[in-house]
C-alpha cells in the first residue's frame, strides 16, 4: 500500500518573535545595559500579538536607529492571529476607498481662493511646457500590453499570447481607438480570423464599463486597492505612461534615476534641515478629473479621458462611481501623479518666491521633496484641491528625513529591516529562503558584531532546514548568505558551503533559486509582434533566437550537445523558453540544414517555488 509522505510545514511566527528577542539582547550587550528595553522584552516573551504591537508603538527609549528597527520590524508581517482578520482588513480598505470617493465628491474647484487659483494656473503653465502637444502616432508607437493581470486575463494565465486571444476587453472608447489601428494591420486581422474560424460564434471585442477592485497586503493593518485595467486599456495606458515619462525625462526629471536622487536629498536634508520630505495619503486616488482639467493641456485630457473607465465593482459587490481619475493598476498612474505633484510644487515655489531663486523640488510618485520654507504653503493649498498630506510620514523639522527607501538621521542611514510575510505553515524551501532574506536584510543594515546573537540564531535555523549557501552580494536576498571572499569573519567555522575557485577569479557555487512552473506555448505570433514593435529588451527578443537558426550555423555549434547549451533559454530571459526535444533534429525549410527540434514554453506567474541551483560568478574581495 502506498503511504503518502507527510509534508512538514514551518511557521515563521516563532522566528519573528525570537528575532525581536535576540535583537534586544544584542542591543543590551552592545550598551552594556541589561535593563535597556527590559519591559518590552518581557512583553515579547509572554504577551499576545496585540500587546507586543502596542508596546512597540509606545517604545521611546534607546538610540534612534535601534528604536526605529524595533518599532518597524513587524510592520509588514502578519501573525497568524494578528490584530485584524482578512475580512476586517478587506472591510477597512473598502470603507477607506469609499470615504475617499465621498470626500472627492464634495470637492468644488470652482470655489477656490485667489492664491490657490494662481497655484493651479502656474501649474498649468509648467505642465504645458513639460508635455507639449499630444502626438497620437508617437503614443501608438509606445503601446504594448501590460505584464500583469487584466480584465478577462487572470494572473495565472497572464502572458502575451493570452492578451491577443479574442475577445479583447475594453471600454467603448478604448475599443474604437484600438481598432482604428489594428484594422489596418493585416497580420493581426489574419491572426484573429484564424481564431474566429475555430470559434465562429466568437467576437473580437468584449465591451466593459465597470472594472473590479482587488485588495493586496500593504502592512499588517492595511491593504492597498488596485484596479486591474481592461486588456486594451492596459495597452493604451502603458503607452501613455511611457509617453509622460519620456516628456519628464526631456525636461530633466528622469523617473528611473529619481529614487537615487531622492535618497541623496533626504540624506542632505537630515543634516541641514533645508529640505522637507513629504508623503501624501491616498495620493493617486485623490487626483480628480476636475484637477487634471485645470492643469493638463486639452489635447492630453481628451486622450486620458478616452482611456478611462468611470465605474468600479468593490469586493462586496457594490458598484461605485469613480471620482478618482487614475487608480493603481492603470499604466499611466505613476508618471501622471509624478507630473501633477511636480507642477503644483513648482507653481507654489514660484508664487511665493518672487526673486525666482532656485529651490530644490523633486517628486517621485507620492514622495515629495521641497524647500522647508514653503511647507506652510503646501499644507495650505494641497488640501484645498483634494490632496491630503500624510503628516505621519512628512518630516519638516528635526534630524530625520525619509524618501524612496532611504531613512536618514543626522546624515546616517538608519533604514530598518522589515520583511514581508504571513504567519502559517510554509514549505521547507520557502522557509529556507525566508531565513536567508532575514540574515541578509539585517546584515546589510548592521555590522555583524552588533547582531551576534540574532545572526547566530538565524544561521542555526537555516542550517537545520538546508545547506548554508554563500552567494555574491548582487544575488537575491533569498538565494543564500551574501558575502565577499575570503568569507566574512562571522561566517567562518559555521558549516557554510564555501564557493570553489575554477580559475581567473571565477567561483562555482550553489544557491537557492526561485522558479516558476511552465506550460507549453504554441501561439508564437504575439511574441513575434511584440519583438518587432520593440517591446522586448535585447536579451528577450524572440526573433534573435529564431534568426540564429535561420542563418548558417558556425562550425563550433554543429555539435548537438553544444547547440542545446547555446540555445536553451534561461528562465529570467524573455517570455518564451526554448527547450531541445529529445535530441531530435528537423530539416530547415529555409537553409536546408538540420537543426534541433525545440518546444516553446511560457512561465506561469503565480507558481513560484524554490530549488537548489548552481552558478559561476566573481565575488567581491
Amino acid at each position: 500500500m502506498h503511504v503518502k509522505k507527510k509534508v512538514v510545514k514551518y511557521d515563521t511566527d516563532g522566528v519573528m518573535r525570537k528575532m525581536l528577542i535576540t535583537l534586544i539582547e544584542d542591543f543590551q550587550k552592545n550598551h552594556g545595559d541589561p535593563s535597556l528595553y527590559n519591559s518590552l522584552l518581557c512583553i515579547i516573551k509572554q504577551g499576545s500579538v496585540s500587546e507586543i504591537r502596542g508596546a512597540l508603538d509606545d517604545l521611546s527609549d534607546g538610540p534612534f536607529k535601534e528604536r526605529h528597527q524595533l518599532k518597524t520590524l513587524l510592520k509588514r508581517y502578519r501573525f497568524k492571529n494578528d490584530l485584524f482578520t482578512d475580512s476586517e482588513l478587506d472591510e477597512k480598505a473598502e470603507k477607506a476607498f469609499q470615504a475617499t470617493q465621498s470626500r472627492l465628491r464634495q470637492l468644488d474647484l470652482s470655489k477656490l481662493d485667489r492664491e490657490t487659483e494662481l497655484v493651479l494656473k502656474g501649474a498649468a503653465v509648467v505642465c504645458h511646457q513639460i508635455l507639449g502637444a499630444y502626438d497620437d502616432e508617437y503614443h501608438r508607437s509606445l503601446c504594448i500590453f501590460g505584464k500583469r493581470a487584466s480584465y478577462g486575463v487572470p494572473a495565472r494565465l497572464a502572458c502575451e499570447a493570452e492578451r491577443w486571444q479574442i475577445p479583447l476587453s475594453g471600454s467603448c472608447d478604448q475599443i474604437e481607438w484600438f481598432d482604428a489601428e489594428m484594422r489596418r494591420v493585416e497580420t493581426v486581422q489574419n491572426y484573429w480570423l484564424s481564431q474566429l474560424q475555430e470559434n465562429p460564434s466568437g467576437s473580437l471585442y468584449h465591451e466593459v464599463d465597470t472594472l473590479n477592485l482587488t485588495l493586496v497586503n500593504k502592512t499588517f493593518k492595511s491593504r492597498r486597492c488596485i484596479v486591474p485595467n481592461t486588456t486594451i486599456g492596459s495597452y493604451m495606458t502603458k503607452g501613455l505612461g511611457d509617453y509622460i515619462q519620456k516628456r519628464l525625462k526631456v525636461n530633466g526629471y528622469d523617473i528611473t534615476a529619481l529614487q537615487f536622487i531622492h535618497r541623496h536629498l533626504a540624506k542632505r536634508g537630515s543634516v541641514h534641515g533645508f529640505y522637507t520630505t513629504a508623503d501624501l495619503s491616498s495620493a493617486s486616488d485623490s487626483i480628480t478629473d476636475a484637477l487634471l482639467a485645470r492643469i493638463l493641456p486639452p489635447c492630453w485630457m481628451k486622450i486620458l479621458r478616452l482611456s478611462r473607465i468611470e465605474k468600479v465593482k468593490l469586493p462586496s459587490g457594490e458598484v461605485e462611481e469613480l471620482e478618482t481619475f487614475a487608480t493603481m493598476g492603470v499604466g499611466y498612474t505613476f508618471p501622471l501623479e509624478t507630473l501633477v505633484f511636480l507642477c503644483l510644487l513648482k507653481s507654489i515655489w514660484t508664487l511665493y518666491n518672487p526673486r525666482r531663486s532656485k529651490g530644490v523640488i523633486s517628486v517621485y510618485g507620492d514622495d515629495l521633496i521641497y524647500p522647508t520654507s514653503m511647507h506652510d504653503e503646501v499644507v495650505r493649498h494641497f488640501p484645498a484641491i483634494g490632496l491630503c498630506i500624510n503628516f505621519d510620514k512628512t518630516y519638516t523639522q528635526g534630524p530625520f528625513r525619509e524618501s524612496c527607501g532611504g531613512d536618514y538621521h543626522h546624515g546616517i542611514e538608519v533604514r530598518p529591516f522589515n520583511p514581508e510575510g504571513e504567519g502559517g505553515g510554509i514549505s521547507q524551501k520557502r522557509f529556507h529562503a525566508y531565513l536567508f532574506k532575514c540574515i541578509n536584510g539585517l546584515k546589510n543594515r548592521w555590522a555583524s558584531e552588533e547582531l551576534e546573537s540574532t545572526l547566530n540564531y538565524l544561521l542555526c535555523q537555516a542550517r537545520e532546514v538546508g545547506p548554508l549557501y554563500v552567494v555574491p552580494s548582487d544575488f537575491p536576498d533569498v538565494s543564500g548568505i551574501q558575502s565577499s571572499l575570503p568569507l566574512d569573519p562571522w561566517l567562518k567555522d559555521r558549516g557554510v558551503k564555501t564557493p570553489r575557485s575554477i580559475g581567473h577569479g571565477i567561483f562555482r557555487f550553489s544557491y537557492l533559486g526561485a522558479c516558476s512552473d511552465l506550460r507549453k506555448e504554441e501561439r508564437h505570433e504575439p511574441y513575434l509582434w511584440l519583438s518587432l514593435r520593440g517591446g522586448l529588451d535585447s536579451a528577450e527578443r524572440y526573433t534573435s533566437r529564431a534568426c540564429e537558426y535561420i542563418q548558417p550555423l558556425p562550425k563550433h555549434l554543429l555539435n548537438l550537445r553544444q547547440l542545446a547549451k547555446e540555445f536553451e533559454f534561461a528562465r529570467e530571459h524573455g517570455p518564451l523558453e526554448w527547450v531541445v526535444v529529445d535530441s531530435k533534429t528537423v530539416r530547415s525549410c529555409v537553409t536546408g540544414r538540420r537543426i534541433p527540434k525545440m518546444e516553446s514554453w511560457v512561465t506561469i506567474p503565480t507558481s513560484t517555488y524554490y530549488k537548489r541551483k548552481a552558478s559561476t560568478s566573481r565575488f567581491e574581495r
